[in-house]
């Protein structure tokens, strides 16, 4: 009897190691899927935060745009690789185009003020001429 249950005794204890070992890898694998879960939040969270960055940066962009379908202002649509080409090209003709003169408009109003004299002077001379054919 006391053989008897020094065997059993020692079967539950090897059940009991084994229970022991199933329960320590159990509670690795628990340890490591709360890690994996843990991570998992942190991502969501950001994809939240994320989200909702880009719900408000849309609406901030539908706003803009309904300002400039009230002005009818006219949106492009096209490739941006067409849209750079014609920039490109358009850069290349203001390039041709030379510098600008900032001296044009003050050149400008002196010539205008040179023919208006002119003219006057033409409306004189002819008003004199008349007189003289008269």
């Amino acid at each position: 009897m006391i053989k008897n249950s020094g065997e059993a005794n020692k079967e539950i204890y090897e059940k009991l190691e084994k229970i022991e070992s199933e329960i320590a890898k159990l509670s690795n694998q628990q340890g490591k899927l709360s890690g994996e879960l843990s991570n998992i939040d942190s991502k969501l969270q950001e994809m939240r935060m994320r989200r909702s960055q880009l719900e408000v940066r849309l609406g901030d962009l539908r706003a803009e745009i309904s300002v400039y379908a009230n002005e009818k202002v006219e949106l492009l649509n096209g490739k941006i690789e067409e849209m750079e080409r014609e920039a490109t090209l358009l850069s290349d003709k203001l390039r041709e185009l030379g510098n600008v003169n900032l001296k044009a408009p003050e050149i400008y109003k002196e010539k205008e003020k040179d023919v208006a004299e002119a003219r006057s002077k033409v409306e004189m001379l002819e008003s004199e001429r008349e007189a003289i054919l008269r």
